[in-house]
């Protein structure tokens, strides 16, 4: 009989969509998002606030947080020091379950080598990666850097810092509660309703830790849940119903809002 041993999938990045470095004065709030690739932030210096799903976590320098494909994030310095961040982010293939930890990294200059390389080997737009200059070569040797480096971060946990105020636990609450309605069609007094909440103090939580309104927190959500549908052949009344959108028109107009497409033509892409 043969032995044999599995061996590990490597992370394989097949775009290259951001890479930038910046710093952000105390009171900055970043727009919470989502998408549909992997971005990672390293502080590099100061602390930084970073929300990520229905979590908040606070990092100090030297370490770095991971947004999987399509997990809402918000980034914020609230903790009374300037932060200067690294950013990454990139779609792959056999990338670790690496979101909801922080990590530490160990050689700063390593990474920031990294940073200097991707600077090196590709031309941008902004902060987005805009093809190679001159020989691919070097930017093959960047990204195969960068899948290294990837592989590399799960090796590395920080202890997490959870934020654990009860404004921090209210906002968790208030995720759980939007997921278990997403089928409904909900106000903000209704909302607060569930949450046993003020709107005041429901519109004040989420916008301190998400950096959005809640309804349009509600929209992105429901529209995360409608990719998931249309790309399993649900039709676009069926999907705008089971989402409490009674009118299809009007879900058309949240999901082209989110996402850029309308429902249809993302059905279309996603079945080429």
């Amino acid at each position: 009989m043969f032995k044999y041993c599995k061996v590990e999938k490597i992370p394989i990045i097949t775009t290259l969509y951001s890479g930038f470095s910046t710093t952000h004065k105390v009171g900055y709030q970043y727009k919470g998002e989502s998408h549909d690739f992997w971005e990672m932030v390293f502080v590099l210096k100061g602390k930084l606030q970073a929300t990520a799903g229905e979590k908040v976590f606070v990092l100090q320098s030297g370490e770095a947080i991971v947004h999987s494909p399509m997990q809402f994030h918000a980034l914020s310095c609230s903790q009374g020091v300037d932060a200067t961040i690294l950013v990454f982010s990139f779609a792959g293939k056999n990338i670790p379950p690496l979101q909801d930890k922080i990590y530490k990294i160990s050689n700063m200059s390593e990474l920031w080598d990294l940073y200097l390389h991707s600077q090196r080997a590709f031309y941008f737009d902004d902060i987005f990666f805009n093809g190679y200059k001159g020989d691919k070569s070097e930017g093959n040797k960047f990204v195969k850097a960068l899948e290294t480096f990837v592989m590399g971060l799960a090796d590395n946990l920080a202890d997490t810092k959870q934020v654990t105020t009860q404004a921090a636990k209210n906002y968790n609450m208030v995720i759980n509660v939007l997921n278990q309605n997403i089928d409904k069609r909900l106000s903000v007094p209704q909302i607060a309703k569930l949450c046993n909440m003020s709107s005041i103090g429901l519109q004040k939580t989420f916008s301190h830790f998400a950096n959005i309104g809640v309804m349009e927190y509600f929209n992105r959500l429901k529209v995360s849940k409608a990719k998931q549908m249309l790309s399993q052949g649900k039709s676009v009344k069926e999907t705008a119903v089971m989402l409490g959108f009674y009118d299809p028109n009007y879900f058309s107009t949240v999901f082209k809002r989110v996402t850029g497409k309308t429902p249809k033509s993302f059905k279309i892409y996603e079945n080429q």
